[in-house]
């Protein structure tokens, strides 16, 4: 065999070694982009799920807080502690909206569109079942409120207005102090979800349940001021 033929059987040898390497690595490389694609969907799912159920329970609590405060001054609807409660909650449905407005605005991928529209739709359709069965008017206000500001496909911001009270504004260093703990303890929270790409999704029952738990806590810290004041 002469040099030059040999020359190109080596040189077909190479091309050939060569192309099958790059289809190698072309293989490993669009493996690795689809493994990230779907660790990346996991994972915005996993924060997605969190966004909604956490933000729902945390309504539910105000709520089921603002019924019970409303009970027992139910003699004295203008107490001051009634307004403070239900601008609690009014707060948390402002929040509440803005959160479903930037979730709905954020999604991209189809995927994820139809995953949060799912999950949102299966709140609604539960919603009436872990709020108490006997609301008065101005709590199935605030009921339809998160149904249809929150939970609907297409959400707009629609913020409510506080409710006004004699209070003076004043800089609390306490409550400074309580809020930096809570919301390192979400940013951790968070940062967990993203390493695991994993929420545990609460069964109706427990939402349910946390919230009546909250209410009693409630009902606990008001039995406790009025003994107090009746000491004084």
């Amino acid at each position: 065999m002469s040099n030059n033929v040999k020359n190109i059987a080596n040189n077909s040898n190479f091309v050939v070694s060569n192309n099958n390497h790059q289809q190698n690595v072309n293989y490993h490389y669009q493996q690795q982009q689809q493994q990230q694609k779907q660790f990346n969907q996991q994972e915005e799912q996993a924060l997605i799920l969190f966004y909604i159920y956490e933000d729902f329970q945390n309504f539910l609590n105000l709520l089921y807080q603002f019924i019970i405060v409303k009970e027992q001054f139910k003699t004295d609807p203008k107490n001051i502690l009634v307004s403070i409660c239900e601008n609690k909650l009014i707060t948390q449905m402002n929040l509440s909206n803005s959160i479903h407005y930037d979730l709905s605005k954020n999604q991209k991928n189809s995927d994820l569109i139809s995953f949060l529209k799912k999950n949102k739709n299966d709140i609604k359709q539960n919603i009436r079942s872990v709020c108490p069965t006997k609301c008065d008017k101005e709590i199935d206000k605030y009921i339809q409120y998160y149904e249809n500001f929150c939970l609907s496909e297409n959400v707009q911001i629609n913020n409510m207005e506080l409710k006004p009270t004699q209070l003076k504004v004043n800089f609390n260093e306490e409550v400074l102090q309580k809020i930096f703990p809570q919301i390192q303890a979400m940013d951790n929270r968070i940062n967990q979800i993203r390493q695991t790409q994993n929420y545990n999704i609460p069964s109706y029952d427990q939402i349910k349940s946390k919230a009546q738990q909250y209410q009693q806590e409630t009902l606990s810290k008001l039995k406790i001021q009025s003994s107090n004041k009746l000491k004084r």
